[in-house]
Parts: structure tokens; C-alpha cells; sequence
């Protein structure tokens, strides 16, 4: 007898039923997975219960950073990548203690685009030095970047761990007004060189911008800023060091 399709419409419809297998990809056990309680036990050991047995939410781990005697900075700016070579009429030696002295820092203010430093602070324990110089920006800047920055602002210290027995130092930047945009970690190291000292220095400068591509023109100026700075300082350097003759 044919079906009514009344009859069939009043059915009640059954889904099929369908069980739910979490992936094990890319889970390490010491022993095979026998049965589902052991899957969902490794899940949840490796997930958390607060996921329920699922991997969690995709989140953005921290950049890297490392202690320095003022705080913390990022390790990693990813910005524009600077490098610096100086070369130097003086041993290496000569150099990094004439970089520690006070008489010295103050003679870097005839070098131009950044101001006159001033050393705030500085610890001695051993060979290493610590020190911190207090930097300002006096170079010029693009229009569009003045529209979001006030050049005034533009000041920063600089933090340094000075290694006077094998040569070298880390430093770091810490901007005054602009902690959230600005980043800029680097080396330097002295080698000897027959008579003279080379000096290398090498960083990455980071500055984030509210406003696009205005970022990129601060970073291209303040690094321009450094190499026609640093560029005259084994002049400064010489006429320094016959004073003290």
C-alpha cells in the first residue's frame, strides 16, 4: 500500500548521531592513546580544562626583552638595522676610558644634530661601567612628521653597560615622551687596528607612528642624525685628548 506523504511528513526526524574525535595531531605521548579518557586526559593536560580538551585562542606572545641597570627593554625592535663604523688615533684602551669619563661626554657637544649629552649617572664595579647619558634630538624633521611629534619632545637617555676589559658595551634608548613608539637597542665594539681603534657600532631603531609611513621618516632621521654625529667624533676625540696631553 503506498505511503501517505502526510504519514510520512508527521514522522519524527532522527539525525544521525556523531561522535566527536579531537585531533591528536601533534601531541607527544610516552605510551599510545588506548581509549577516549586517555585522549581527552592528554588534551586537557596539554590544553587546560578551561579550553575544554581544544587548543586555546591564538594570542601574541611578548617580544623578548632583557634587564638592563634602569629596567627593562625590548630585545627585539624589528625597525631599521643602523651600522656604524669610527676609526679611531688611540688604542683601545685609551678609548674606552676616554668614553667613561666625564671631561669627555661633555666635549661631544660640538657634534651636531642631537645636542649636548649629559651624564646623569654612572657606577664602576670592576671592568664594567654603567652609565646613563641624556640625549635631545635638535635635527630637522619632515613636515608630516611634525604634524603628529613635537621636536621638543624628542628627547631620551641612553643606558650603557660598558665592558672596559674586553672593549665592548650594550646600550639602550629610553625615550622621555614617547615610551610606546620608541625603541632602539644596539652594540658597540673597539678592535685594535695597527696604530688606530675601529669602532662598531650596531642597533635597530623602532618608531611606532599613529599616522602611516610617519614612523618610517622619524626612524630614517634620528639614524641619519647618528652617522652625521658620530661621523665627526674621532675629530672631537683628537682635539680632546691634546688638551689632556
Amino acid at each position: 500500500m503506498p505511503t501517505k506523504i502526510s504519514s510520512v511528513l508527521a514522522r519524527p526526524t532522527q539525525r544521525p548521531t556523531v561522535a566527536f574525535r579531537p585531533s591528536t595531531r601533534g601531541l607527544r605521548a610516552s605510551a599510545p592513546l588506548q581509549s577516549s579518557p586517555d585522549l581527552h586526559d592528554a588534551l586537557r593536560s596539554r590544553f587546560g580544562r578551561q579550553h575544554g580538551g581544544c587548543a586555546p585562542p591564538l594570542r601574541f606572545s611578548p617580544r623578548p626583552t632583557y634587564t638592563t641597570p634602569y629596567g627593562r627593554v625590548s630585545a627585539y625592535p624589528q625597525g631599521v638595522k643602523f651600522r656604524i663604523e669610527q676609526k679611531f688615533a688611540a688604542s683601545p684602551s685609551e678609548l674606552v676610558n676616554a668614553f667613561c669619563d666625564a671631561s669627555y661626554i661633555a666635549a661631544m657637544a660640538a657634534l651636531p644634530d642631537l645636542g649636548a649629552p649629559v651624564l646623569e649617572d654612572q657606577q664602576r664595579k670592576g671592568g664594567i661601567v654603567r652609565q646613563r647619558l641624556r640625549y635631545s634630538f635638535h635635527g630637522r624633521l619632515p613636515s608630516a612628521v611634525t604634524r603628529v611629534i613635537d621636536p621638543a619632545k624628542l628627547t631620551w637617555y641612553e643606558q650603557a653597560e660598558i665592558d672596559t676589559k674586553k672593549f665592548s658595551s650594550t646600550f639602550s634608548m629610553v625615550p622621555d615622551h614617547y615610551q610606546r613608539f620608541f625603541t632602539c637597542v644596539g652594540t658597540w665594539t673597539l678592535t685594535a687596528d695597527g696604530a688606530s681603534t675601529q669602532r662598531v657600532i650596531e642597533g635597530e631603531l623602532k618608531v611606532n607612528s599613529p599616522v602611516p609611513f610617519v614612523g618610517g621618516q622619524v626612524e630614517r632621521a634620528i639614524v641619519s642624525g647618528l652617522k652625521t654625529r658620530l661621523s665627526g667624533e674621532p675629530k672631537v676625540y683628537a682635539d680632546w685628548s691634546q688638551t689632556r696631553a
